[in-house]
């Protein structure tokens, strides 16, 4: 979610977004169900983004809190020029 977040953020013509580092606790297990996820960024910068994860399961009960951090590097090639391989 923090990366497709990040990636929404971003001119992808000029720029594209790779992960850093992540950092997750996990609270409980889900054996059956759904879970539920919802990310929201703590700091947009230039060069780097940082966002927390929160997952829940069906009965809204934690299951894993993280934190992503992502970098934001310019595209080498445009779309038009980039190499098949």
């Amino acid at each position: 979610m923090a990366s497709r977040g990040t990636f929404f953020t971003l001119d992808s013509t000029r720029q594209h977004c790779v992960g850093l580092s992540i950092d997750a606790s996990h609270m409980r297990s889900v054996r059956d169900g759904y879970v539920f996820g919802a990310a929201s960024p703590l700091h947009m910068g230039r060069l780097t983004q940082v966002w927390q994860v929160r997952s829940t399961d069906q009965q809204d009960r934690l299951v894993c809190v993280s934190r992503v951090k992502m970098a934001i590097w310019d595209n080498f090639f445009s779309p038009e020029e980039k190499p098949d391989k």
